[in-house]
């Protein structure tokens, strides 16, 4: 007798056009002399799939979420809202600029679900949900909250920036902070 298999529902799904530039790669050319393209890019399930236009059926480039690292990119200060996402098997590396900090916090958390979904529950590793960043350089650091509350999530960046002695000896730096709230 045969089994019958449950039906398959996407549940990690997001679209949209997106400027994205190659940082490495097979063709190792430095990042500073690639400039920014405009993808749509739709993540369905465990694939992200680059298209040059949103009607298309075959990507540019497509790419498995296996053991994908998403983050923020904080050493990208002059251009604001940039996510790093890094493939280790295959030795891609791509920057995304997204619109806005809400847009990028969401593209952050569904290219971490398809990365955790995406291995056997044997080889997975738990779940991130509370993230920091390190700094690139010792004047500026980023720190990333991710919380999940119930049905409720609520991130936190905040930037802080120390300042040298000499410029203001009675401020010891500077805060920034972002947060972004939404229902599940």
């Amino acid at each position: 007798m045969e089994e019958l298999l449950p039906p398959y529902t996407c549940t990690v799904y997001k679209m949209g056009y997106v400027k994205v530039k190659q940082e490495s790669g097979f063709q190792n050319i430095s990042s500073t002399r690639v400039r920014w393209r405009k993808f749509y890019i739709r993540l369905w399930g465990t694939v992200l799939h680059m298209f040059k236009n949103k009607g298309e059926t075959t990507p540019l480039y497509s790419l498995s979420m296996q053991r994908i690292e998403a983050g923020l990119a904080p050493e990208f200060y002059h251009k604001p809202n940039v996510l790093r996402l890094r493939a280790p098997t295959t030795g891609d590396q791509f920057l995304m600029r997204l619109m806005n900090t809400t847009d990028m916090v969401s593209w952050i958390e569904h290219l971490q679900a398809a990365a955790n979904i995406s291995l056997d529950l044997d080889c997975r590793k738990m779940p991130r949900f509370v993230t920091m960043t390190r700094p690139n350089n010792q004047s500026t650091t980023t720190a990333n909250l991710t919380l999940s509350i119930g049905n409720r999530t609520v991130v936190t960046l905040c930037q802080f920036e120390e300042r040298t002695r000499n410029q203001h000896r009675h401020r010891s730096g500077h805060n920034h902070c972002v947060q972004s709230s939404n229902n599940i």
